[in-house]
This record gives structure tokens, C-alpha cells and sequence, in this order.
């Protein structure tokens, strides 16, 4: 599982990149990579690539599993954003028992990712309306 960035989730789509660097694959994650806007689906190349976390919660950690959801502005300018579960044996950015099952999705605005990059569980849970 990945390192906290500077205060974001500790599940997060930057283990995708650590992963790739250290073993040359992808730890077994199974996620799509989808653009809502035409925006680049080039992952970012680790954590100095977050400009700022414009939303994310987490299930609180004393439970035996839970979800989490995120929205970041990368350097370049682009919003990501991500859902996922996690539980005992991992989350959905790593081949577990649940699978490795976590889209990571990317647009030009922050209006196209809160629309489109969330479900509306997700939206509830970071405070975002639908613009």
C-alpha cells in the first residue's frame, strides 16, 4: 500500500506508479484508466506530480474494511479522481482477494469530474454537488 502524500489517503492510484517502477507491472490491478474530456490518461509519475487535493475521504481505519474516494489537480492541470474499498488482505489498487477492480479517471475541468469521474455514493462522501 502506498505511503501517505503530503495528507492524501493512503489508498491511491500513486501505488499504480510504484508498482510499475519497482516490478515493472502494475501489482495486479485491473482498473481502467478513462477520459471524460479528452484529457491525457497518462498516469502521473508519483507523488510530485499532486498540485493539490481538492476532496478525498476514508473510511474511518478502526473498522474492518471501508471505502475511500478521492479528487486531486495534478502539475499539469488535470483532475483525477478514484473510488475504491479496501479490507484485510488490500484495496482495489492491488490484486487481493477483492479482485484489484478500481477505475482512475481524469479530465480537463473540475465541473467534468465531479460529473462524471464520481458516482453519487462518491460525490456524497467528498461534499461535491453535481455542478
Amino acid at each position: 500500500m502506498s505511503e501517505e502524500g503530503p495528507g492524501l489517503i493512503q489508498i491511491n492510484p500513486f501505488e499504480i506508479v510504484e508498482d510499475r517502477l519497482q516490478w515493472g507491472g502494475d501489482g495486479g490491478w485491473h482498473g481502467r484508466v478513462i477520459s471524460h474530456d479528452g484529457a491525457s490518461t497518462e498516469l502521473p509519475n508519483g507523488l510530485s506530480d499532486l498540485a493539490e487535493i481538492v476532496a478525498q475521504y476514508e473510511t474511518d481505519r478502526c473498522y474492518y474494511e471501508g471505502s475511500c474516494a478521492a479528487v486531486v489537480r495534478l502539475n499539469d492541470g488535470r483532475y483525477m479522481s478514484w473510488e475504491t474499498f479496501w479490507g484485510p488482505t488490500g484495496n482495489g489498487f492491488s490484486e487481493d482477494a477483492y479482485g484489484g477492480e478500481a477505475d482512475v479517471h481524469f479530465a480537463n475541468d473540475l465541473d467534468t469530474i465531479v460529473r462524471f469521474g464520481l458516482t453519487d455514493e462518491g460525490r456524497g462522501w467528498l461534499g461535491l454537488d453535481l455542478p
